[in-house]
């Protein structure tokens, strides 16, 4: 399988970032409008995993109409990801950046490492995983791979108690082999641009480089009243953030602290709680009498200064609001 290593893409990355890193000043992170060609591909806006397809093509996934919000993948932010709606239940990505995990390894872990099981008739190469409790399946998801490029759909939506917002696996399949053909032969390397928008800090701000790591992939924006923003370092560190509306943000930080986060002193914020060692770290940040921000970093190298992360989400904090 070839993919971008983390050495390689730096260069690239940088070069990219002088143009993209600014972010846009439009607040809806949805792609653009894009022009479908034969296949569904898209032929218009950036490349990202949300963009090469028309938007309908997603359609057998989309029950509810939802935007499709451009993010690094849920659980491996070495993807870039797409998913369904803010608030994600069905989310997919095309892996841009090179780790020592391979592509059976990641669908078995998202199955809660229960086993994988080969798909037939898709792909080079195809698996699932399934999640089930009390004989009821929660989630499924499929990992294959494609010529050199390898795709993960995951659905979080079959344990939803509402039927008409489950996603079915047959559903999934419809989609694969739709998308799969539309993915540019060299979209890994179109990809390594950032794509966040003025709610998100941009890629290269000193805040996120001092503290964690010098940026190479960004995802994310506005949707609606919510805002979240991942990035992937040079290294593979990771920084989540996120911004919404919380009917009870007092709480939620309470019960953080309750379960032994430690109170910490973030500027902009009413209350904050942090939860650290040395290579993770995890705030829940009541900014308002009506929003909650949740900020998790991790590194498998080197280690994270507790202060440097509160800059951060300070930082976050102001870029944040009212964009």
């Amino acid at each position: 399988m070839r993919k971008t290593s983390a050495r390689a893409v730096t260069a690239l990355a940088v070069a990219l970032l002088l143009t993209a890193c600014g972010g846009s000043t439009d607040d809806d992170p949805s792609p653009p409008s894009t022009t479908a060609t034969d296949g569904g591909r898209s032929t218009t806006g950036q490349v990202s995993a949300c963009t090469i397809v028309d938007r309908s093509v997603a359609d057998p996934l989309n029950p509810n109409g939802e935007d499709l919000v451009p993010t690094l993948l849920i659980g491996d932010l070495t993807y870039d990801g797409c998913t369904v709606g803010d608030v994600y239940s069905v989310s997919f990505g095309i892996k841009v950046v090179d780790s020592d995990e391979t592509l059976e390894d990641r669908v078995e872990i998202l199955g809660g490492n229960s086993g994988t099981e080969p798909v037939d008739d898709l792909g080079d190469e195809a698996f699932r995983s399934e999640q089930s409790f009390g004989g009821e399946t929660l989630t499924i998801s499929i990992g294959v791979r494609v010529g050199d490029h390898e795709v993960l759909l995951r659905n979080d939506s079959p344990g939803n108690t509402d039927p008409a917002n489950r996603v079915s696996e047959d559903a999934m399949i419809e989609f694969l082999e739709a998308y799969l053909p539309a993915i540019p032969d060299d979209f890994e390397s179109q990809a390594l641009t950032t794509e966040v928008d003025s709610a998100c800090l941009p890629a290269d701000d000193a805040t996120i480089e001092d503290g964690v790591d010098t940026i190479q992939l960004a995802r994310g924006g506005r949707s609606g009243t919510s805002v979240r923003c991942a990035y992937l370092g040079d290294h593979l560190a990771t920084v989540q953030l996120s911004r919404s509306s919380n009917d009870d943000p007092t709480g939620t930080v309470e019960l953080s602290r309750s379960s032994g986060a430690e109170t910490v002193t973030v500027e902009g914020a009413v209350d904050a709680v942090i939860s650290a060692s040395s290579r993770s770290v995890t705030l829940t940040i009541q900014p308002s009498a009506d929003e909650i921000v949740y900020m998790t970093v991790s590194t498998s190298s080197g280690s994270l200064d507790p202060t440097a992360m509160t800059s951060i989400a300070a930082a976050f904090l102001a870029q944040s609001s009212g964009s």
